[in-house]
C-alpha cells in the first residue's frame, strides 16, 4: 500500500464528521469523539502510534497526555493501481461472461 498522508486531528472532533468528510466504513456513535472512537476500539492505555484500521485508512493516536488522547492521525493509504495484465485478464473474463449470456439466449 501506498500511504497518501497523515492528517491529524484534535481528539476532541465530532468522529461523525470526520468519517463523512473522507467516506470512511465507520458508524461512531451519535456524539462520540474521534478520541473516544480511538479509545473505546483500542482499550484503556492506548499509547502514541497505537492504530486502528478502518477500510483502506487508519485512525492513529498521535499525541496523549495523562487523561487520554489528544490528537488522532487519520492515515489515508491507497493501493498501487492494477497492472496492465490483471486488468486484460479481468476484460477477458467479462467478455467470456458476456458471450456466453449471448449464446444462451
Amino acid at each position: 500500500d501506498v500511504v497518501l498522508g497523515d492528517f491529524v486531528f484534535p481528539a476532541d472532533v465530532p468522529a461523525v464528521r470526520l468519517v463523512s468528510a473522507y467516506g470512511l466504513p465507520a458508524e461512531p456513535a451519535e456524539g462520540e469523539t474521534l478520541g473516544q472512537y480511538l479509545a473505546t476500539r483500542l482499550g484503556a492505555g492506548a499509547s502514541v502510534g497505537d492504530a486502528l484500521r478502518i477500510g483502506e485508512s487508519e485512525l492513529v493516536v498521535h499525541d496523549t497526555d495523562g487523561d487520554g488522547i489528544t490528537q488522532v492521525a487519520l492515515r489515508i493509504e491507497s493501493r498501487p493501481p492494477p497492472t496492465l495484465r490483471s486488468l486484460a485478464v479481468r476484460a477477458m473474463v467479462r467478455i467470456r461472461r458476456l458471450r456466453r449470456r449471448m449464446l444462451s439466449s
